[in-house]
């Protein structure tokens, strides 16, 4: 036959299943932080590319303008720098 628990031996038990709770809690909470720290980050990264893409855009267009005004103010320039801008291109990737 079983013995009859103990007061002493039923509040260790009651302390273990509390211990494995509270660790199961732990666990689940550090899981959640670690879902919304890189819920966080993505959304940080996402607002820094989002940013610079639309500063790389405008610098673009500002970029555009200004080498069509140059085209423009010196045709023969423009060619002789494109020209040149090719040749080097040209050096760059050519195989030997």
């Amino acid at each position: 036959m079983s013995q009859p628990a103990t007061p002493l031996s039923s509040a260790a038990s009651a302390a273990t299943d509390l211990s494995t709770a509270a660790n199961e809690l732990r666990a689940m909470a550090e899981a959640r932080v670690q879902q919304f720290a890189e819920a966080l980050k993505s959304e940080d990264i996402k607002a820094l590319t989002h940013r610079t893409v639309n500063e790389a855009a405008e610098r673009w267009r500002e970029l555009s303008a200004s080498a069509a005004v140059f085209v423009r103010q010196s045709p023969g320039k423009a060619a002789l720098a494109a020209l040149g801008i090719g040749f080097a291109i040209g050096l760059l990737f050519r195989r030997d």
